[in-house]
């Protein structure tokens, strides 16, 4: 049977949001102004956004006690649907929402990897 653990996948979500939705617009304004409009800042926020969810992937898989991979799985399913729901509230250009789309599923892989990496397993 599988142990989902609801508060792993929370304190995910919420790294997630903090690194990706505060912590990198505040950055992006910073160091290029509140000029929104440039694909580059865009490009800065899609990797901003992926290190979010890898760092809240990491920390899912790290708070659950055990079957971590479906965690992992349902914080990036959790993650995909909230960016989902953004999208019908803000407009964004078509290459932007499918980049963003595809950076949810191949940034939650990496967190899941660097978690197995550093936990040590005993047999």
């Amino acid at each position: 049977m599988t142990r989902i653990n609801i508060k792993a996948i929370g304190i995910g979500l919420l790294a997630g949001i903090v690194v990706g939705g505060v912590v990198a617009p505040l950055d992006m304004i910073l160091f290029f102004g509140s000029d929104f409009s440039d694909s580059s800042l865009r490009i800065w926020s899609l990797v901003f956004g992926g290190v979010g969810t890898a760092l809240g992937a990491f920390l899912a898989a790290w708070y659950s006690q055990s079957d971590k991979g479906m965690n992992v799985l349902l914080f990036g399913t959790v993650n995909e649907v909230l960016g989902l729901v953004l999208l019908l509230f803000v407009a964004y250009p078509l290459w932007y929402n499918i980049a963003s789309a595809l950076a949810v599923v191949f940034s939650c892989i990496p967190g899941w990897y660097v978690e197995r990496l550093v936990t040590p397993v005993y047999y």
